[in-house]
């Protein structure tokens, strides 16, 4: 957007990122109905938009087995044109299960926005929180740090913004 204010584009990003949920909602209660899943209930309002994820906590029928929602995990991937689909029992919500699928387009933190930790040793920030708050890591617990992954997956990336961290933050 040319001209625009910060707001307005965050506005957009935010009436993106809500549409992108309700069709995503939308899609995954069809696979369900279509696959045979007993689920109770996708609730909007409990749906957690991160970076690169969308979790959707999901009310499942009393006596379902995750198990086969799991076993189909792939098929509703497919179903649903992402790359993945994963699912877990939701920690301290009995009956619900969390399914977690890949953004369409994922937001990159802006690691200029960082402010430098209050800690004794230097810490990086190595990920983002859903909230898009970083996850700090203090450099001396990790006195090594394997980066992996596949072709196109973002390890330069990770690495030069390692780099960029240390010699601004702390340079």
């Amino acid at each position: 957007v040319l001209g625009g204010s910060d707001d307005a584009v965050e506005a957009a990003g935010h009436s993106a990122a809500m549409e992108e949920v309700s069709n995503l909602l939308r899609r995954v209660q069809a696979s369900f109905r279509a696959r045979g899943i007993p689920y109770i209930a996708v609730n909007s309002e409990d749906v957690a938009v991160g970076p690169s994820v969308i979790q959707v906590p999901v009310r499942m029928e009393l006596g379902s087995r995750s198990g086969q929602l799991e076993a189909q995990a792939d098929d509703i991937a497919r179903d649903l044109g992402a790359q993945a689909f994963r699912v877990a029992n939701l920690p301290g919500r009995p009956g619900y299960v969390l399914a977690e699928v890949p953004r369409v387009s994922r937001e990159i933190p802006d690691v200029k926005t960082l402010i430098r930790p209050d800690v004794i040793y230097p810490a990086i920030a190595i990920g983002a929180a859903l909230d898009f708050s970083p996850f700090w890591q203090c450099l001396d617990e990790i006195p090594h740090l394997l980066i992996a992954g596949k072709t196109g997956s973002g390890k330069s990336v990770l690495i030069r913004s390692i780099l960029w961290q240390l010699t601004r933050l702390y340079g």
